[in-house]
């Protein structure tokens, strides 16, 4: 995309090819940032309420990693190791997220 518009071609032709591996290096990214949109768009407000509070037990580092689907599983898996309380929640949003992820 940089060398296209450098050079000042600036057609969707010229900057196919970076939208095509863009695509394809966040897919993945891409992928969960819908199915986390989606769900998100379904709550209604007292789910929200609930969510916001869940939130505020996760610090903001992890949180802003988790709302650009730019996350480890490793970092999820020691911040959760240190709060039993949220493993049925955590297990029950994984698995829903992953079964989602395989239908979309």
């Amino acid at each position: 995309a940089a060398r296209a518009v450098g050079e000042s071609r600036c057609k969707a032709s010229d900057l196919r090819s970076y939208e095509t591996e863009f695509r394809k290096r966040h897919a993945l990214e891409l992928r969960i940032g819908y199915v986390v949109n989606r769900r998100m768009a379904q709550w209604a407000d007292d789910e929200w309420d609930d969510k916001v509070r869940l939130a505020s037990e996760i610090p903001a580092s992890l949180m802003a990693e988790l709302l650009q689907s730019q996350f480890s599983a490793g970092r999820i898996i020691r911040f959760l190791a240190s709060k039993p309380r949220m493993w049925p929640r955590a297990i029950r949003h994984a698995v829903r997220g992953t079964l989602q992820l395989m239908g979309s």
